[in-house]
């Protein structure tokens, strides 16, 4: 899979918001919540994971993924003093699973180890693919707080 990465703008803005919101509503099961509901639980949510990710990752690089000149997933990176923290992958559900994700976390994985630091990620306990997409990529459990999973490589 052939992708590229430029730097998320703020015309980005609604192309990450409404793939983070699509990602949340999945794994919050929203789609039976009543529309006035979920918009205003969902944005609430979009602003502080926003917000805890600049908090937590000021160095973070927030990305965007294009393939074939349309922007396809988000991504946020943190080079730490001691590892690569892979902050935030999200790849738009229409393209899920033909490679892209699994593409651009090679490349990450290529360029820690020639830094010669672990790559790092926290998941969602219950999302299973994205789990057994970074098992097959190398990266193993490390523990967890009962909602998010830890990894590293």
């Amino acid at each position: 899979m052939t992708y590229s990465l430029r730097p998320e703008t703020d015309s980005d803005t609604p192309f990450v918001r409404q793939i983070l919101i699509a990602h949340m509503a999945q794994g919050l099961g929203a789609a039976d919540w009543p529309e006035p509901l979920r918009d205003q639980l969902l944005g609430m949510q979009y602003s502080a994971r926003r917000r805890s990710i600049a908090a937590n990752y000021p160095t973070g690089l927030s990305q965007i993924i294009v393939v074939d000149g349309a922007n396809v997933g988000w991504l946020v990176v943190a080079e730490l003093p001691t590892e690569v923290r892979l902050v935030e992958i999200m790849v738009d559900s229409a393209i899920r699973g033909r490679g892209v994700g699994n593409a651009v976390i090679r490349d990450i994985l290529t360029h820690a180890s020639q830094t010669g630091k672990p790559v790092r990620l926290s998941v969602d306990g219950s999302n299973a693919g994205a789990r057994a997409l970074y098992e097959r990529l190398g990266f193993r459990h490390t523990g967890g707080d009962g909602i998010q999973d830890y990894m590293e490589v």
